[in-house]
């Protein structure tokens, strides 16, 4: 996938520097999963990932952990933490005060 999409970047480098990339996603997903706006670039980058390598690559979408799944859970993971944010504020709007 590195060499598809970051042809121009050292192939380790490349690696290293998409690893590191997933991690700190992860941690900013973590961080501010309470910021919905940050949930639509999730929605957004999974859904864009997903076709963008369905389409360059579609021979890896079969194998175990593919891009498919894995974007799959966290695009569902960002949908549910939106309707639980907007379940959550109209619980509470309605309450009486």
């Amino acid at each position: 996938m590195n060499t598809t999409f970051m042809p121009m970047i050292e192939k380790n480098f490349a690696l290293i520097g998409s690893g590191v990339a997933e991690v700190v996603f992860a941690l900013v997903l973590l961080t501010f999963f309470r910021v919905q706006w940050f949930n639509y670039v999730v929605i957004g980058f999974g859904t864009l990932a997903t076709i963008a390598i369905s389409l360059q690559l579609p021979h890896i979408m079969t194998g175990a952990f593919n891009p498919f799944s894995t974007n799959l859970s966290i695009v569902v993971f960002a949908v549910i933490n939106l309707l639980a944010a907007n379940s959550h504020e109209s619980s509470t709007s309605s309450t009486p005060a």
